[in-house]
């Protein structure tokens, strides 16, 4: 049962993210409720019946339903393997891996979203973002989706929502600073030849009017 444990502080941190932040009372939390579910999987509930365990579920959404299977899948468990363990939908200990399948299954990912990120001189200019599901494991991010973010965070992966740069918006901005650049090379020439032609005028000017005696 120590795997359903560790299911539960995964998720409670991923929760904790979904909904604005990690902070340790977030993990604190999450363990408590890990602790609840040891022993989920066992015998039946005396005096309930699989007809009662079973119709307890009927209220619960079928994509919340689907997160769940999605979320113990990795354990080879699932929302029919609770039920034959006269698991309701309403055990307090299953409310930790509920709220973040309710909360995952709403969460729309944004789109063309105002951000801003550093140019190339390390100057913070805006641009449009998109949310991400991504996977950030060994110091890398890779895209996910939805049902890959709720497996590898039910598995113990790193996760989290990134806020990226759209492509388009990205193309556009690489475009305006390399134009920038070339402009302001083309005026620092230009500068250059002017000051250069100022100069040579000058000295003709004092060559003109030097008088050797």
């Amino acid at each position: 049962m120590k795997t359903m444990k560790y299911i539960m502080v995964k998720l409670a941190i991923c929760l904790a993210l979904l909904s604005g932040g990690f902070t340790p009372a977030s993990a604190q939390e999450g363990r408590s409720s890990a602790d609840a579910v040891i022993g989920l999987f066992g015998a039946l509930a005396k005096g309930v019946s699989q007809a009662n365990v079973r119709s307890s579920w009927d209220a619960v959404p079928a994509e919340t339903r689907s997160c769940l299977d999605t979320a113990l899948s990795p354990k080879n468990a699932s929302v029919e393997a609770l039920i034959r363990s006269g698991v309701k939908a309403n055990d307090t200990r299953l409310s930790e891996l509920m709220n973040f399948c309710q909360v995952v299954m709403a969460r729309q990912l944004r789109d063309n979203l105002p951000c801003k990120t550093p140019d190339g001189a390390g100057q913070v200019v805006e641009t449009l973002c998109y949310e991400q599901f991504v996977s950030t494991g060994n110091g890398q991010i890779q895209a996910l989706d939805k049902d890959g973010f709720i497996r590898l965070a039910a598995s113990g992966g790193a996760v989290q929502i990134a806020t990226l740069e759209m492509p388009v918006a990205r193309s556009m901005r690489l475009q305006a600073e390399q134009r920038a650049r070339e402009q302001a090379l083309a005026d620092k020439r230009r500068l250059a030849e002017q000051k250069a032609l100022e100069e040579k005028k000058k000295a003709m000017a004092e060559l003109s009017t030097f008088r050797p005696y």
